[in-house]
This record gives structure tokens, sequence and C-alpha cells, in this order.
């Protein structure tokens, strides 16, 4: 009575336990996991074992069969217990073999959320780029545990890496990897692959950079790419072998994605205060040479001469001194200006007359020595061609050196042609004026009453 009992206390504890594990474990809930199947037959073997179990304790059960049967029947009721255990076992594996690395990438998943949410913390305020890649990259040895990294930036124009910030590498490392060249080695490979590359090898790294990595036994290297824009690589090293894998790449790589994004962002914002800081620049020069040009042409005075002319353009790209000079049958000719003609040399004169001979613009400078024997721009003199007769403007700065922009140039340019115009005027006055005194003086001859007696006398009187 009391096997009776217990086989059919069977079925029912084994229906109760399947139906917890199934629940508790939530067995089939997740297809990917795969272990469902195997637990469900598994359980249903075991369960019909229980059943066959129950029917052996029948009173009419050893009557039933022939007696050789029975043992085949014992040997089929064992067969399918065991490979009810056997699947129900391998269910279970498969379970938490997927639980167990789901657990391991939720895991690194929030390792790399509280790493990053470190780093932006570390990163909040805007840096310089080469004080944001070092917070960066001593926050990730920090909380990834890594004994020494270093962070490469990519010249292309120079074919070779620049060395922006090493941690845990001493002076002698450092000095080897300053300049890093960019062709057959580890660093520009994983670059050009777009992939991160593991190597157990220092001498992967070539050239000088394998005598700074001979002390490791494992390096990592990590492209540093966003979009296109190809900027460098972050690199770890270990003296631990076979440090990196595959969970690693996965664990660093969206976080090198991150900070790629990041230097891009900052690299481009830096172009832009660059751009703003020269625009502002060019804003405020534009701004001065138009309050000059606005001296010279908006004064409501007419430009009576030369040197009224000259004295209107002081001022211009720092001249101190003008002048409106020429060049009349080989002989330097000064039309008006505001300096002291003293101050031209000889050598500066014949300087200035083969400038005007050739008619073409040219900077002239005068050095000068200090006390410690040293060579210095002492004056700079820019002389602009004024008109096609060899007349010209010039501009003298006599504390230094004169820097004329492109911009400034065609205005210098223009500025000078009007000065040519002032010239051209001045010579046809003083031509006009000459000959109004001429014809005077024949008018006066022929007005002139010349007494027979005494001519002489008329003539002296005249």
């Amino acid at each position: 009575m009391l096997n009776l009992i217990v086989s059919i206390l069977y079925p029912i504890i084994v229906l109760a336990l399947s139906i917890f594990i199934i629940y508790r474990l939530k067995i089939g809930y997740v297809k990917e996991s795969g272990s469902g199947g195997f637990v469900y037959a598994g359980l249903s073997l075991i369960f019909v074992f229980s059943l066959i179990n129950l029917l052996q304790q029948h009173p009419d059960y050893p009557e039933w069969f022939l007696a050789q049967v029975y043992a085949w029947f014992t040997l089929g009721s064992f067969v399918v217990l065991s490979a009810g255990l056997i699947l129900f076992v391998i269910g279970l594996v498969l379970h938490f073999n997927f639980w167990g690395e789901r657990d391991i990438e939720v895991s690194n998943h929030l390792e790399k959320l509280k790493l990053l949410d470190n780093i932006q913390q570390e990163s909040r305020y805007p840096l310089p780029m080469p004080e944001l890649l070092d917070r960066v990259l001593k926050s990730l040895l920090g909380g990834l545990g890594e004994e020494a990294g270093a962070v490469f930036l990519l010249n292309r124009s120079q074919r070779k890496f620049l060395l922006v910030t090493g941690a845990g590498l001493s002076k002698e490392e450092t000095s080897l990897l300053e300049y890093y060249p960019y062709g057959r080695n580890l660093v520009t490979q994983a670059i050009e692959d777009e992939t991160a590359m593991i190597s157990s090898d220092f001498r992967s790294l070539g050239g000088k950079a394998q005598l700074a990595a001979s002390r490791f036994h494992s390096i990592i290297v990590v492209p540093l790419i966003s979009g296109r824009s190809k900027l460098g690589a972050l690199l770890f090293f270990a003296r631990e072998e076979n440090r990196y894998s595959r969970e690693f790449i996965s664990l660093i790589t969206p976080i090198a994605e991150w900070l790629s994004e990041k230097m891009e962002v900052n690299m481009t914002g830096r172009d832009l205060r660059k751009s703003r800081e020269a625009l502002e620049l060019k804003d405020r020069q534009l701004s001065g040479f138009i309050k000059k040009l606005e001296k010279v042409f908006k004064s409501d005075e007419e430009i009576s001469s030369p040197a009224d002319f000259a004295e209107r353009c002081v001022g211009l790209i720092g001249a101190d001194e003008v002048w409106l000079v020429g060049l009349a049958d080989g002989r330097l000719v000064f039309h008006g200006g505001t300096g002291s003609r003293a101050d031209f040399s000889d050598n500066f004169r014949a300087a200035m007359i083969s400038a005007l001979a050739q008619n073409k613009a040219v900077i002239l400078n005068q050095e000068g020595t200090d006390e410690d024997g040293n060579t210095y721009i002492a004056r700079s003199s820019l002389m602009l061609p004024a008109d096609s007769r060899h007349n010209a403007l010039l501009l003298r700065n006599n504390g230094g050196k004169i820097s004329v922009g492109s911009e400034d140039f065609r205005a210098l340019e223009i500025i000078a042609s009007v000065g040519g115009m002032v010239v051209a005027r001045a010579l046809a006055g003083a031509v006009g004026a000459s000959r109004s005194k001429g014809l005077k003086l024949i008018a006066d001859i022929l007005q002139l009453k010349i007494d027979r007696s005494d001519p002489g006398r008329a003539v002296m009187s005249f």
C-alpha cells in the first residue's frame, strides 16, 4: 500500500516541480537561449517514467506480459529516466549559460555607462585638446585597471603620428613614442582597417616604438575615427600576457567612438574660433583702413598739392612719412611729401631710382645693429607705382618693418593711382603757369616803346 501511495505521489511531485521550475526560471521565455526544448523534453520523459512506475505498482501488473518482457520494460524505463535527466540537465546548462552571458553583457554595459559618466564628468567643460585627452586617458586607465596607455593624433600631411599624451610610461618610453611614423605598423593598420588590433609582440609597433613597448606583453590599438575623419589611435599596454580580448574591445569601442566625436567637436570648435578671430581681426583692420581712406578721399577740402595728398596718407599701414616721387631724365624728383629729404641716403636714392625705372612695387628695408651686434630692420619703405610716367607713392615707417596684406595692397594701389593724378595735375598747372608767364612777357615786350635816340635806356627800364 505504501509503495502505491509513493508511486501515485511521483507524477504529482514531478508535475509540480516541473511547473515550479518552468515558472521560476522562466524556461522558454527567451527563445535565443535554446534551453526550452531540452528542459520540456527532459521533464516530459521524467513524468513518463513516473507514470510507468505507477503502472508497475498495479496488483495485476506481473500477469500482463510474459516474464521475459518485464526485463525489457525495466531497461526501457531506465532509458527514459536517463534520457529525461540528461535532457533536463542540458537544458538547465544552456539556460544558465545564456543568462550568465547576459549578466556579463549587462555588467559590461553598466561598466561602460559608469566609465562614460566618469569621463564625461572629467570633460564636461571646454578644454584644450591635449588636456582633454590626458584626462580621458587617465580616467580609462583608472576605470579599466590598465597599466599604461597613450593617445596619438594623425598628421597625414607629414605622414606621422604625434603623441598627445601618455600615462604609465617612463620618460624614455615617452620620448621614443613622441614621433611615430605612419606606415607599415600596427597603429597604421588599425586606423586603415578601422578596427581594433591586438598584439602580444611589441615588435609589431616597429621603429623606436618597439623599444618603448619592449617591457609589455599585451598591446591593443583602438582607432579614433569620426565619420570619414581618421583622427588617431588609443593604445593600451600591459605586462600580463593575453590581457586583451574581444570582450575588452566591445567594452572600449563605444568609449573610443564617443571620444572621437568629442575630439571632432573640439577641433571643429577650435577651427571656428580661429576663423572668427581671424574675421574679427580682418574686420578691425578693414575698419581702420577705411577710416584712413576716408581721411584721404572724403575730406571737404580739395587736394591742393602733392604735399597735401602726402599729408593725408600719413598713417596708412603704419607709415609716418609719405612722399610722391618721380623720375625725370634719370634723376630723382620729389613732387611733395611730409618728411625731410636729408633722410634719404645715396644708397636709398639709388634703390628708389632703380625701382622707379622698373615701375614696380617694392619694399626697401634699411637695417641697423643693436648693442649685441644683432641686425634688425630700422626703417622700412613701400614704393607703389602711381602711373606709367615713373611716378610713385612712397610710404615710410621710420620705426620698423612694414607688412602689407593682399587686400591692403589692392587699396594702396588705388590710392597710389590717385596720387599719380595729383602729380599730373600739379605738373600741368606748373606748365600752364610758366606758359602764361612767358606769354605775358612777350606781350609786355611788344608793348614796349623804344626811344630811337636812347634805345638802351628803354630796354634797361623794362
